[in-house]
């Protein structure tokens, strides 16, 4: 009857297996294959000692075979046995599209898994087929519901797959011309990702090979933008030559920890420049600098450069001119934020410029306390000018107000004199008509 084997011994690599066991009163053996995990034997008995050594070839993702024998006579002597498994139906996987929903219906990539197989082609909305003869496989498609078929054959038969996708084009619309051209190095390419991945979307890169990179060390949401549906990475975003960040009062979902990367830098010591002023240690920390490129991490975001660490400012001697000794150096402040007072308090971030140095002054203050803004008008002082420009004892205009007064005074009393002699005219006029009407009559 058939046997268990139990081996003595068991190798096994990515292409073959080898079990060593010892079996005793074996005369001929039977050996026939079930599956990859269960192998039997059956044995003829034998008066003699026999130690088998087989090797078994496997085709790695062959789940199931039929069953295979094999037949022979056993010798005293170690004996090597190699049994071939053929494969079964072609494996296949559809890696992408997933079963989501698309935010383009352009040059959508179709990736795949197979093995075993002779030929893969595949259709869309169950349309003409299409045999598929590189690596690189993209399609274009319409808005809603879609379904791609994927088919892949060998001598044994076909294998078919299908998966259900979505696009809808008014979601979501992503600018980022910037960093989809010739020079997009690792930048993400986002507009083919499906709406739920980026909502949440991890390893974001955002690179322009001729100046610099942004790995973000958090995931981001896409999705959270209130303008139009719009998120506009072009105008809001910049790597430039010595210049890479972000506007992060637009594009408050990005500002995140990162690592930041500026190519193509020629100073020897250089320091991280936030908004044109030292970046604190609390923001920035440099990681490498090597052949002219400028690795830094930063905890949030605003936009950096670089220049060059200025040297020592002085250079002073121990107590009485003896050992020791050092640089002496001055703080660097940022500017007060924020810029309008809020909460009555501003605050700002202050560093020494050179960090192993001493200091001429204690450290300035970091917070201070302030008002909302107020607009005040001040009232000027009267001087011998107003004084004399005053109009009727009502001071306090200028100049030019003043002078104004005087031009209206100026243009009434022309008025009201051209307005007399108008009027002394038309009383003249009436005086000599009745004149010369009381001269009539006496006549």
């Amino acid at each position: 009857m058939p046997i268990d084997l139990k081996p003595h011994s068991l190798k096994c690599n990515s292409n073959f297996a080898v079990l060593n066991f010892k079996a005793q009163k074996l005369d001929k053996f039977f050996l026939f294959r079930k599956s990859i995990n269960h192998i039997m034997a059956l044995f003829m008995k034998k008066n003699f000692l026999f130690i088998g050594f087989f090797i078994f070839l496997f085709l790695l993702s062959s789940k199931d075979v039929s069953a295979i024998s094999l037949v022979g006579n056993v010798a005293s002597q170690q004996t090597n046995v190699s049994i071939f498994i053929l494969p079964s139906l072609p494996s296949l996987t559809i890696i992408n599209p997933e079963n989501k929903t698309y935010i383009t219906n352009i040059s959508l990539p179709l990736i795949y898994s197979a093995s075993f197989m002779d030929n893969v082609w595949y259709n869309l909305n169950s349309l003409a087929n299409i045999t598929i003869t590189s690596s690189s496989i993209k399609f274009n498609t319409s808005e809603g519901s879609n379904t791609l078929y994927l088919y892949a054959n060998n001598s044994n038969g076909i294998t078919a797959k299908n998966i259900t996708f979505y696009v809808n084009l008014s979601l979501l619309i992503i600018l980022y011309q910037n960093y989809n051209g010739p020079y997009k190095g690792a930048s993400t390419d986002f507009i083919h990702e499906t709406y739920e991945n980026l909502q949440n979307l991890s390893n974001v890169y955002l690179e322009d090979t001729r100046y610099g990179k942004i790995y973000f060390l958090q995931p981001i949401s896409f999705t959270d933008v209130n303008i139009n549906r719009t998120l506009d990475l072009d105008n809001n975003t910049e790597i430039l030559f010595n210049r890479v960040g972000l506007d992060s009062a637009v594009l408050s979902n990005f500002n995140k920890p990162a690592t930041i990367q500026i190519y193509n830098l020629s100073f020897n010591n250089p320091r991280i420049l936030r908004d044109g002023a030292p970046c604190s240690d609390l923001i920035c920390t440099i990681e490498s600098y090597a052949n002219g490129t400028l690795k830094f991490n930063i905890t949030q975001f605003s936009f950096y450069s670089a220049d060059e660490t200025p040297s020592p400012t002085a250079i002073i001697g121990g107590p009485g001119g003896g050992g020791g000794g050092g640089c002496l150096t001055n703080w660097n402040c940022t500017d007060w934020e924020p810029k309008i007072c809020i909460n009555k308090t501003q605050t700002r971030i202050c560093v020494k410029a050179q960090q192993n140095c001493s200091v001429i002054t204690d450290k300035p203050d970091e917070s201070r306390a302030c008002e909302g803004e107020k607009k005040e008008f001040p009232v000027p002082t009267p001087t011998l000018e107003t004084k004399r420009c005053c109009l009727f004892e009502i001071c306090g205009f200028s100049f030019i107000l003043c002078r104004y007064w005087w031009l209206l005074i100026i243009v009434l009393l022309i008025a009201i004199i051209i307005a007399i002699i108008i009027l002394s005219k038309r009383v003249r006029k009436r005086t000599i008509k009745k004149l010369s009407l009381s001269l009539h009559k006496k006549k």
